[in-house]
């Protein structure tokens, strides 16, 4: 299976929050290239928020393991070119590290249900997840289950499938995006 992730550039905004020119220490979702692609979709634009600001801990939940991973090592390099050290990745149910961004990865049935559960500890203030996975357990159920928690971070949706993406709107989706995506357009979405 060959999978193509292209760069992820506006998704992810770094700024310097310390005022006195050191290395960037804020992530934060690219707001104007996000509603460029919401308004796409005929969605309202998405107003900053501040639970949206910060970005400490991505959650990728796919039940393809090596999509799971290629994305969150895209994810990873990406970041440690804005805050020059790479987030750790780990497995749902390792220990996270005492650096700033983790991405946290869950593929199995189980790992998926218990990142769900355990999301608040994790600290998850953003998720992309897919679409088509289980039989009982899909990216709109992954969505409602957190949005029903309370979960306010950024959500995006993998789906490649173009009717998918109202389900996934629906349960409270961020943004959408459509496979196959290439790290080029992730790469829109982080700068």
């Amino acid at each position: 299976m060959t999978v193509t992730f292209a760069p992820l550039r506006p998704f992810l905004t770094m700024v310097d929050r310390s005022g006195n020119g050191s290395a960037p220490t804020t992530v934060y979702p690219n707001y104007a290239h996000i509603n460029r692609l919401r308004e796409r979709d005929n969605l309202p634009p998405l107003a900053p928020k501040p639970e949206h600001e910060n970005i400490k801990r991505v959650l990728i939940i796919d039940d393809d393991a090596d999509v799971a991973e290629t994305l969150s090592g895209f994810i990873a390099s990406r970041i440690c070119q804005l805050i020059t050290t790479e987030p750790p990745v780990v497995r749902i149910g390792e220990p996270l590290s005492a650096a700033s961004i983790n991405i946290v990865i869950a593929t199995g049935y189980n790992e998926i249900l218990r990142a769900l559960e355990q999301h608040r500890e994790l600290g998850i203030n953003m998720l992309f997840t897919d679409f088509n996975m289980y039989k009982n357990l899909n990216g709109d159920e992954v969505v409602k289950k957190l949005r029903a928690t309370g979960y306010s971070g950024f959500v995006f949706g993998i789906t490649g499938r173009p009717d998918n993406r109202t389900a996934f709107y629906a349960a409270g989706t961020d943004l959408v995006l459509l496979k196959p995506v290439s790290l080029s357009v992730l790469d829109e979405f982080v700068r």
